[in-house]
């Protein structure tokens, strides 16, 4: 398949079973998930992460994905249910999901007293989110490649920092995207499940509109 055609296939598909009936684990997955993470490896970036993000010298990568397989999904979403959090529709896809990916950037670091979830805006920081959203693309066209049904979720309720404690995800990462992956459709549990479709995708306007043309005399 031609990258343009997986480009135009990729699409918002929310898979949301019951919080309160999840999905059976998947212990022979079908996502290829050592292929998506491969993906999200050789996306470009511009300036390596700040040393302090460092626990290896060679961790120079401005992002970090940090993987949940179905049963680290469905016992993350038992232990927030047990907390008593309100999820929201993250409830329903940690219930479907064959794997979560929670895929954070690494701002550059600011003095102790700042505010959680706050970063400097700065050229290094911009870089450091487009390379980190670039690492997302391409690990979810891998996923629609595989005909896996995939949603990068901006993580509601997994920004909170209780939540990334309990995942173990450093507090000076701020997390820019959950991605779900699913199974393929075809390995769907019965009864069927609500699919939801991502809502601006018909409006998205041709190149006529959001390009222009520079002529310099």
């Amino acid at each position: 398949m031609k990258i343009l055609e997986i480009i135009r296939q990729r699409k918002t598909e929310k898979v949301l079973a019951d919080p309160e009936n999840p999905w059976p684990v998947t212990p022979n997955s079908a996502v290829p998930i050592e292929d998506i993470l491969e993906a999200g490896r050789w996306a470009p970036f511009h300036y390596p992460s700040h040393k302090d993000h460092r626990n290896l010298e060679e961790d120079i990568l401005p992002w970090h994905a940090y993987t949940l397989d179905s049963v680290a999904s469905r016992l993350l979403l038992t232990k927030l249910r047990e907390s008593q959090y309100q999820g929201g529709k993250i409830f329903g896809l940690l219930a479907a999901a064959d794997f979560t990916i929670l895929v954070t950037w690494k701002p550059n670091p600011l003095p102790d007293d700042a505010a959680e979830n706050y970063f400097q805006p700065s050229l290094e920081n911009m870089e450091h989110v487009a390379a980190a959203s670039a690492a997302i693309q391409n690990m979810l066209l891998v996923a629609t490649e595989s005909e896996i049904p995939n949603y990068w979720s901006s993580g509601g309720i997994l920004r909170n920092s209780s939540v990334k404690k309990l995942l173990q995800i450093p507090s000076k990462q701020l997390l820019i995207g959950a991605i779900f992956l699913f199974p393929p459709a075809s390995r769907f549990p019965e009864p069927p499940v609500d699919i939801a479709p991502g809502k601006l995708r018909k409006s998205r306007p041709g190149k006529e509109i959001w390009t222009s043309t520079i002529s310099l005399s």
